[in-house]
């Protein structure tokens, strides 16, 4: 309690002291005094209503900056979101990119409403082999074209997991099944499995449990027939292979 106090007094005394200052130039941010005190708290716990918005974006703009200092890059993000200034946002977002941490950059370039960064990550991501980090970007980006590349091109190479989310994305249910009947060709049962859950289709999911219980994929048959609503198969299965 007699932090806060401290914490609140010291504000008041700078914002009195300094309101010209804050005005005229944000750039020597006043509240750079107290920022060690409020970044040891949680910033949803920081109670900063007493003071004016001019104010709460010059204290949230200190505190963002002491967040990056500090290589607290979520948090840095948080203040400047409040704050609304995305153009600290975007310095975040490069902070991302520099660390590899794309898909936290796509995020930040996102709330920050930078379109042109976003599509330029993206199309670095496409072309970096980053296939799943470009479709979240195109998919922010509500490119269906790019995204159905990005799709094709995940076909080509086998990452069908990536592929599923894409086509899941155009509403494509053609595309989808096609996508998990390549699965089945390749063994990949449990993303077949997903990919025929998408595109709802229970005779494509009680199929694979035919060919799950064949293959000995006792649980895994069972899962596709309990989605598939094949009660009877279900019934089988929990008669005949309950101990296994």
């Amino acid at each position: 309690m007699e932090e806060d106090y401290y914490v609140k007094k010291t504000v008041s005394e700078i914002v009195e002291n300094n309101k010209e200052f804050i005005a005229a130039d944000r750039s020597n941010n006043p509240f750079k005094k107290i920022v060690p005190a409020l970044v040891t708290k949680s910033l949803e716990d920081l109670d900063l209503s007493m003071f004016s918005p001019e104010t709460r974006a010059c204290l949230l703009e200190a505190l963002g900056d002491e967040y990056v200092r500090r290589g607290n890059l979520p948090n840095a993000v948080k203040a400047f979101l409040i704050a609304q200034l995305p153009d600290k946002i975007v310095s975040v977002g490069q902070s991302y990119e520099i660390l590899q941490e794309h898909d936290k950059a796509i995020e930040a370039y996102r709330l920050a409403n930078d379109m042109g960064r976003l599509r330029s990550l993206a199309d670095r991501c496409l072309a970096d082999g980053r296939f799943d980090s470009a479709r979240k970007a195109y998919t922010m980006l509500g490119d269906k074209d790019k995204l159905r590349h990005v799709g094709e091109i995940c076909l080509q190479r086998g990452k069908w997991d990536t592929a599923l989310e894409v086509f899941n994305e155009l509403d494509d249910k053609e595309w989808i099944i096609k996508v998990g009947e390549l699965c089945v060709k390749e063994l990949e049962y449990k993303l077949a499995e997903k990919a025929f859950e998408m595109a709802k289709d229970p005779q494509l999911l009680s199929t694979l449990g035919d060919i799950c219980l064949k293959q000995g994929h006792i649980g895994q048959a069972f899962n596709c027939y309990g989605k598939a609503g094949n009660n009877v198969m279900v019934e089988f299965i929990k008669m005949n292979f309950a101990n296994r």
